[in-house]
């Protein structure tokens, strides 16, 4: 899942912890204060730094793409060239 999935899931399954962190799901005019750039910044974190080995980190290249919207007309700002979206996956063990 992107970043921008987990966020939304996040925001539809948690929304009082959304808004108690006071964060919005993300997107155009969000600006480092989104919970996408909060779940990239934690997630990436535990992985690389804290043991966390049953999610794996990838990324989304922005070669050829041209948008990327999610529900609630949610719109990706790393769909610029040269800066590739963050991906996780949740590993079987």
């Amino acid at each position: 899942m992107t970043t921008y999935q987990l966020a939304i899931e996040f925001t539809n399954r948690f929304p009082e912890v959304t808004e108690e962190l006071g964060f919005r799901a993300g997107g155009q005019g969000q600006g480092p204060y989104a919970l996408t750039t909060y779940l990239a910044r934690w997630l990436t974190d535990r992985i690389s730094n804290r043991g966390v080995t049953d999610i794996e980190l990838r990324f989304l290249s922005s070669e050829h793409l041209v948008r990327l919207q999610f529900d609630g007309d949610v719109m990706a700002t790393t769909n610029q060239p040269g800066i590739d979206s963050t991906m996780f996956r949740l590993i079987d063990t």
